[in-house]
């Protein structure tokens, strides 16, 4: 990974981006409160661009594959969120599979990184 000056903020961001999702996430379905879409929309654009702001530092052919998939995470869930500001049951389709794609792609991100570091 390449680091940068605000490589340690991306990962700031990152984390309690996440963890506003989760929370939001948490509000949303088990306690059914109505304005936790507020809270996930500040997850959900947090964890975007921390994905965004992301850069590898050896840009193989899977990574940047990995990002982009990260990437496509962010966005479903922002539309998840969209969703839930028009009222539309759809929001769990989203979260469903930005959920899948953000476990895959980070899961594998970070195999990649510790195996570059441990060579």
């Amino acid at each position: 990974m390449r680091r940068t000056n605000s490589s340690w903020l991306n990962a700031i961001v990152y984390t309690v981006s996440t963890s506003i999702l989760l929370a939001g996430l948490i509000l949303r379905i088990l306690v059914v409160w109505p304005h936790a879409r507020y809270i996930l929309l500040l997850g959900s654009l947090g964890y975007l661009w921390a994905v965004v702001a992301y850069r590898a530092g050896k840009d193989t052919l899977r990574i940047r594959r990995l990002i982009r998939l990260a990437h496509f995470s962010g966005l479903l869930w922002l539309a998840g969120t969209v969703c839930l500001f028009f009222k539309s049951e759809l929001w769990i389709l989203f979260f469903s599979v930005a959920c899948v794609f953000m476990l895959y792609s980070n899961i594998a991100l970070s195999r990649r990184h510790s195996k570059s570091h441990s060579k």
